[in-house]
C-alpha cells in the first residue's frame, strides 16, 4: 500500500525538502497551501508534476478538516512557520527577531491536532 503524506508548509525550504525525500520513498504527497494573491512555489517546480496541492490553512480549522477529509493522509507533517508577514491576520510575533516564527492563540499548534481527531472519529463511525 502506498503511504499519503500531507505536508503544512510544502512551499517553504523545509517543506519542499521533505516532499522530495517522501516522494523518493515513495510516498504520494501533498501539500496544503494558502490562498494567496501572490503564488510562491518556484521551490517545489521539480516535483510540480509529482504532488498534489490542497488549498487550506492551519488558522482555519473547517478548511484543515477538509483538507484532511479530502486527502486522507496516513502521514502529516508540520513544516509551516507563520512569518512576522502574517500579523495581518491576527497572529503574534514573539519579540522582533523574525527568525523566531510565530504562533497565533490557539492557532496552527492547536488546530492541526484537533483536525486530526475530528477526522479520526469521523472514520471510526462510518465504521461502525
Amino acid at each position: 500500500m502506498t503511504k499519503r503524506a500531507l505536508i503544512t508548509g510544502i512551499t517553504g525550504q523545509d517543506g519542499s525538502y521533505l516532499a522530495e525525500f517522501l516522494l523518493d520513498q515513495g510516498h504520494e504527497v501533498a501539500g496544503m497551501v494558502r490562498r494567496s494573491s501572490v503564488a510562491r512555489y518556484e521551490r517545489l517546480t521539480a516535483i510540480q508534476d509529482q504532488i498534489t496541492l490542497l488549498q487550506g490553512d492551519l488558522l482555519d480549522p473547517f478548511s484543515l478538516v477538509d483538507v484532511l477529509q479530502t486527502w486522507r493522509p496516513h502521514e502529516v507533517y508540520r513544516a509551516h512557520v507563520l512569518e512576522p508577514a502574517d500579523a495581518h491576520r491576527g497572529v503574534q510575533c514573539p519579540g522582533r527577531d523574525p527568525r523566531a516564527g510565530c504562533h497565533s492563540d490557539g492557532g496552527p499548534r492547536d488546530s492541526l491536532l484537533p483536525g486530526l481527531y475530528h477526522v479520526a472519529e469521523a472514520e471510526e463511525e462510518k465504521a461502525v
